[in-house]
C-alpha cells in the first residue's frame, strides 16, 4: 500500500476515483430517497449500499469531506466538460448531504465562512 501513491498524478487519480465512486453512491441514495426506500426516521436518507453508509451521519460525513475535493478537481481541469462533470459531482454530493443530516446547510455555510 505504501507504493501506490508515488506521484502527484497518481494521488489525483485516486482522489478522482473516490469522488466519482461517492457520487455514484450519492445518485443511488437520491434515487432510493425519491422512491421512499432506505429512510431513517421517515425523512432522513441512508446510504444505498448499506455498510458504512447505512448511518445517515456517516453518509453525510463522507459526502461532506469529498465536496472540497470535487470542487478542486473541477477547478484544476482545463477541459470544460470535465470541469462541468466535477462541479456536478460536488452538487450531487451536497444534495445527498442535505437529505442525510438536518444541519447540513449550516455545516456547508460554516465551511465557506471559515475559508474567508
Amino acid at each position: 500500500m505504501i507504493n501506490v501513491v508515488t506521484s502527484f498524478r497518481r494521488l489525483r487519480f485516486i482522489i478522482e476515483v473516490v469522488v466519482v465512486s461517492a457520487t455514484i453512491v450519492g445518485v443511488m441514495t437520491l434515487a432510493d430517497f425519491a422512491q421512499g426506500k432506505n429512510l431513517v426516521e421517515y425523512y432522513r436518507a441512508s446510504g444505498a449500499l448499506g455498510g458504512m453508509f447505512a448511518n445517515p451521519n456517516d453518509l453525510a460525513l463522507a459526502m461532506n469531506m469529498l465536496i472540497p475535493f470535487a470542487i478542486y478537481l473541477g477547478l484544476m481541469r482545463r477541459n470544460p466538460l470535465m470541469r462541468f462533470t466535477y462541479f456536478v459531482c460536488a452538487m450531487l454530493l451536497y444534495w445527498v448531504l442535505c437529505l442525510a443530516v438536518e444541519g447540513s446547510v449550516r455545516t456547508v455555510l460554516t465551511m465557506a465562512e471559515a475559508r474567508r
